[in-house]
């Protein structure tokens, strides 16, 4: 119980950090926090936690979005029932690179769940898409992703090794 409570602080904390980022910045340069937050909640304390961690940030994304809502939980819960898959072939225990290719892998598979959910109800181009989207979205979270797990095992050692 105690997990999933902090667990629900860190997709809180994540959300308010990706919206002070967009406000401040051009909203092209958003880099996707809330996803390094499932990716390290299903590195750190497995699938099923991973599972809440993406519920919750898809709820609480959609629910200060304009987008249709369901829209981020749909495309955060693919992204975390994938993870089992992807860190089970690609992620090796300790290796910084591997960890990266993990968010790399994971960014890109959100956007295009993302972009075939908005190709069903308008139409994008896919070029736009991707050089407006994808590659600022992908630069600035791969750039954050280190900075970003530090603190998550920082914060996560000193609440969990105290119990």
């Amino acid at each position: 119980m105690k997990k999933f409570f902090f667990v629900f602080i860190f997709i809180i904390i994540g959300y308010v950090l990706e919206f002070i980022i967009f406000n401040c910045f051009d909203e092209r340069w958003m880099p996707n926090i809330l996803m390094l937050i499932i990716i390290f909640v299903h590195l750190a304390m497995g699938r099923n936690t991973s599972l809440f961690a993406a519920i919750v940030a898809g709820l609480i994304k959609d629910s200060f979005s304009a987008d249709m809502f369901g829209f981020n939980l749909y495309s955060f819960l693919i992204c975390s029932y994938a993870l089992t898959l992807i860190i089970k072939h690609v992620y090796r225990r300790g290796s910084p690179s591997s960890r990266l290719l993990v968010v790399f892998i994971c960014v890109i598979l959100n956007f295009f769940v993302q972009y075939f959910i908005y190709l069903a109800n308008d139409a994008i181009s896919f070029v736009d898409a991707f050089r407006f989207i994808l590659v600022p979205e992908l630069l600035l979270t791969l750039f954050l992703a280190p900075f970003i797990f530090k603190q998550l095992e920082k914060c996560v050692s000193k609440l969990f090794v105290l119990s």
